[in-house]
C-alpha cells in the first residue's frame, strides 16, 4: 500500500512553482534561471517527501510549467515577437492536452517545449549576434532533453533504479509509478 500524498508539501511546492514565474518578468535572465532550477528540484521534494508517484508528478509538473511559459510568452509579445512565442505556446499546450488525455509521456516528444530555448535565444543570447544555426542547435537539444526526460529516464529507472550519484542523496528507487 502506498503512502498518502502529503498535501501540505504539495501546496507549498505548487505555490513556489507559480511564484517562480514572476521573477522572469522582473529580470529575464535570473528569473529564467530561478524558474528552471525550481522546476528541476521540485520532483525530488514531491516524490520523496510528499509521496507523489511518478505519473502523478508528471501531470502535476506539466500544469505548473504553464505560468513560466506564460511569463516568457508575455515578454516575447512585449519584445514584438508574439507570433513565434504564441505559436510555440499553443503548440506545447496542444501537446499537453494530448498528454493529459492519453497519459503518455512520449507525446511530449512530438510537441517539445520550444518556448524555453526560443526565450533563451531571443531575450538572452541574441545580444551575442550568434548565427541562426545556434537556435536550431537549441531546438535539437530541447528535443533530446524531451526524449531523455519522458522516454529514456523513466525506462532507465524502471529497469535500474537510481544511479549511484542519486543514491548519495537518499534516492534509491521510485517508490510508486501510479
Amino acid at each position: 500500500m502506498q503512502n498518502p500524498i502529503n498535501k501540505k508539501i504539495v501546496f507549498i511546492i505548487s505555490f513556489i512553482r507559480v511564484l517562480s514565474a514572476f521573477p522572469i518578468l522582473i529580470n529575464p535572465l535570473w528569473g529564467f534561471i530561478t524558474f528552471v532550477i525550481i522546476d528541476y528540484f521540485d520532483a525530488y521534494f514531491l516524490q520523496h517527501f510528499a509521496g507523489m508517484g511518478w505519473r502523478t508528478y508528471q501531470q502535476w509538473d506539466k500544469k505548473f510549467d504553464i505560468p513560466g511559459f506564460i511569463a516568457m510568452t508575455y515578454l516575447g509579445f512585449v519584445a514584438g515577437l508574439g507570433i513565434p512565442f504564441g505559436s510555440f505556446f499553443v503548440f506545447r499546450m496542444i501537446g499537453e492536452i494530448f498528454f493529459f488525455v492519453y497519459k503518455k509521456q512520449a507525446i511530449l516528444l512530438f510537441f517539445p517545449n520550444f518556448i524555453e530555448p526560443y526565450f533563451v535565444w531571443v531575450l538572452l543570447l541574441k545580444n551575442f549576434n550568434l548565427p541562426i544555426y545556434w537556435l536550431v542547435i537549441l531546438f535539437v537539444l530541447q528535443i533530446l532533453l524531451e526524449y531523455f526526460l519522458h522516454i529514456f529516464w523513466p525506462n532507465y529507472l524502471k529497469k535500474n533504479d537510481f544511479p549511484k550519484f542519486f543514491r548519495a542523496f537518499g534516492l534509491t528507487k521510485v517508490e510508486n509509478w501510479d
